[in-house]
């Protein structure tokens, strides 16, 4: 699918790589953000309702309809760095959304098989189930990694802290030109060792003279 060019830029939405681009730049949005956007693009003569939204998304799991809305939000923030892109998806009170936005051309939409991760652009560990839920949080972690250069997530032990991070990485790993990594820190009982185990990570070797 591509979108019309002009006063509203370009946006450019490839199913075949799961990919949103903006002025042909990968924008990072959710798996579930990417198929509701598929399913209105491709719809978008009429309205979709949001239980057509959550079949299409969720493949019928069990969800509470405002993970909707925080897809829909995450995709008019994506849009908006279009003029005028936040304004493509159309609420309809209490019935669903519209797709609204130029689109030139269309596409194959049908779903395609994951494309293999790059290796050479990350070591992130291989994602083998399905994620389900984290809705919220997966959208505030992409809304805040532009803006930071360190972000925390918090919280007891056990609860999923890790299959978090390593989620919302794979799902923003195309907006970053150098990738993204992963760096297991729990097993050094000194501190000393981390610039060295990150160094070893990221393919950096140490040069005579200057630190880590």
């Amino acid at each position: 699918m591509n979108a019309s060019a002009g006063t509203f830029g370009r946006i450019e939405i490839r199913p075949a790589t799961r990919q949103l681009l903006v002025e042909g730049k990968p924008v990072a949005v959710g798996a579930r953000a990417f198929d509701v956007l598929v399913a209105l693009v491709e719809r978008r003569e009429r309205l979709v309702t949001k239980q057509e939204l959550l079949d299409v998304a969720w493949s019928g799991a069990a969800v509470e309809e405002n993970n909707l809305a925080v897809q829909i939000s995450a995709l008019r923030r994506a849009l908006a760095r279009v003029p005028g892109g936040d304004g493509w998806i159309e609420t309809l009170a209490r019935r669903g959304y519209r797709f609204v936005g130029p689109v030139s051309q269309i596409a194959g939409t049908q779903a395609a098989t994951p494309t293999p991760v790059d290796r050479r652009r990350t070591n992130l560990p291989q994602v083998l189930t399905s994620f389900v839920g984290r809705e919220r949080e997966i959208a505030q972690i992409k809304q805040l990694l532009p803006a930071v250069r360190l972000l925390t997530l918090t919280g007891t032990g056990g609860i999923g802290k890790t299959r978090l991070a390593v989620q919302a990485s794979h799902e923003v790993l195309d907006a970053y030109s150098d990738g993204a990594w992963f760096v297991d820190l729990a097993p050094l009982a000194d501190p000393s060792l981390v610039a060295g185990v990150l160094a070893q990570t990221l393919g950096l070797k140490e040069e005579a003279g200057k630190p880590l």
